[in-house]
């Protein structure tokens, strides 16, 4: 029974005796918690939140067809706002680039007088936006300012009811070209804080090609942005 005992109580030290080894080979000391940020990562993923200020520029039809019954043109602009997700690459200490997807819900509004009546149509135009947008910081510090540009290209996600009763029908896809200027901000969770202020301008015209009266006479439409967005990556 003696011996019994002994072996017992040796086969418990022995495996005691492994078990503090393992605990020692698994020093925490220098590990990482999965919580705390790789500022060395090159690739960073965020969330992004933006303020518009929209409007169009648009040149009608001279046709007397068209002026002589179509005229006093104006058009309004509208706020509308946008999120998305973002992913940030550093180049280099002094370029970033970034792109993601992003939902923009906005307004249009091209009014006219026709026949002697006043008309204001207002459409929703609610684009999926894919940003492709390159930024310079002239000082490699932590909170710094930089500049930017790119393009965004875009396509219109406003429900099919709304894009067919549009009193001008519109192309879905354009292309918008752009600068900005921005401050980025490092947080105490080494998260990076961006505030950035952006110029767009649309380079197709997005008067779609149709025999209606309406879209004969107007020649083109391109839309303009002048946003603020607040990012986090």
């Amino acid at each position: 029974m003696q011996r019994y005992i002994i072996f017992i109580l040796i086969v418990f030290s022995f495996f005691q005796l492994c078990a503090q080894e393992v605990i020692e080979e698994s020093d925490t000391s220098f590990y990482t918690p999965a919580f705390d940020r790789d500022t060395n990562a090159r690739v960073h993923f965020g969330a992004i939140v933006g303020l518009h200020y929209q409007g169009i520029n648009y040149v009608t039809n001279t046709d007397p067809l068209y002026t002589d019954s179509i005229y006093n043109w104006s058009s309004n602009n509208h706020i509308g706002f946008s999120f998305g997700i973002i992913v940030d690459t550093r180049l280099n200490p002094h370029f970033n680039f970034s792109t993601g997807i992003q939902v923009m819900i906005s307004k249009l509004q091209l009014n006219y007088t026709y026949q002697n009546e006043d008309y204001e149509p207002t459409t929703n135009y609610s684009t999926l936006q894919v940003p492709l947008w390159l930024s310079y910081a002239p000082k490699i510090k932590t909170n710094r300012f930089f500049y930017s540009g790119g393009a965004t290209f875009t396509t219109d996600i406003s429900r099919r009811d709304e894009r067919l009763n549009r009193t001008f029908l519109l192309n879905q896809f354009n292309l918008m070209v752009g600068v900005g200027m921005g401050y980025r901000m490092r947080l105490p969770s080494l998260s990076n804080l961006n505030f950035e202020l952006q110029l767009h301008y649309g380079l197709i015209n997005i008067v779609a090609d149709e025999d209606n009266f309406y879209n004969q006479a107007v020649d083109q439409i391109n839309p303009w942005e002048v946003s603020f967005y607040i990012s986090m990556d």
